[in-house]
């Protein structure tokens, strides 16, 4: 059953849990995504090794273009333009297509919480045993109406990797605001939106932790080696 405990678990994300020791709570407090850590701490290497290369791959494929697609081309991204989710990229795949050399495991995106979105979203993952990652007993990913009205974010685990889905994004708004910051990213399977440079930092600022500062740091040189000019999209017309 979901009742209201359960939805505010999946809408606030990875809490520190209260028995952790001083080393977890350091490394949460830097800003790290620790549900990760605990993630990879129930895989073996060797599961390990194949979702490092799965993320290699997705960031390969949007960076570089076809010379690195991955021989699944029915990966997150293809699967959400494919059903025409409303989605901008955020978080660490934006940074790195704006030249961030920090390594990230997920695909973080910013989306319309539109029913009818969701439902888009639902049908892209369905067959990837998707589940909210950072609920008890791997809850499946299974919409209803009545849940999709409430929903403000989900973070999902799916075979293909994770997908976090917020309805907005600190420092920038709600995803009118965010559409309206984002700049077109062209790939050879199409063109996805991603935050502009200037978004993406005061997101990062918002958030305030020392991951996001550090990665605001290089994101600043960047705007300043490339003369305030992003050479990788525009703007919505």
């Amino acid at each position: 059953m979901i009742d209201d405990a359960l939805i505010e678990q999946i809408n606030r994300g990875y809490v520190c849990p209260p028995d952790a020791g001083p080393a977890w709570r350091a490394a949460c407090e830097y800003g790290f995504d620790m549900s990760l850590v605990e993630d990879a701490l129930r895989m073996t290497p060797e599961q390990r090794y194949r979702e490092h290369q799965r993320a290699l791959e997705m960031m390969l494929t949007l960076r570089e273009g076809a010379e690195h697609r991955p021989a699944d081309n029915n990966g997150l991204l293809v699967r959400l333009k494919d059903r025409e989710v409303e989605f901008v990229i955020i978080g660490g795949v934006c940074g790195m297509l704006h030249g961030v050399s920090l390594v990230t495991f997920d695909l973080d995106i910013c989306c319309r919480f539109s029913i009818e979105n969701l439902r888009r979203i639902e049908a892209a993952v369905k067959d990837l045993n998707p589940y909210h990652r950072l609920v008890a007993n791997k809850l499946p990913f299974e919409l209803t109406d009545e849940l999709a009205s409430r929903l403000k974010n989900f973070y999902l685990q799916t075979d293909l990797g994770k997908l976090d889905c917020l309805s907005e994004v600190a420092g920038v708004g709600s995803y009118e605001a965010v559409l309206k910051r984002s700049i077109l990213h062209k790939t050879d399977f199409g063109e996805s939106r991603i935050l502009d440079i200037d978004a993406l930092i005061a997101a990062k600022e918002a958030v305030g932790r020392p991951r996001d500062l550090a990665a605001v740091k290089q994101l600043r040189a960047i705007k300043e080696k490339t003369d305030q000019k992003s050479p990788i999209g525009r703007r919505p017309a």
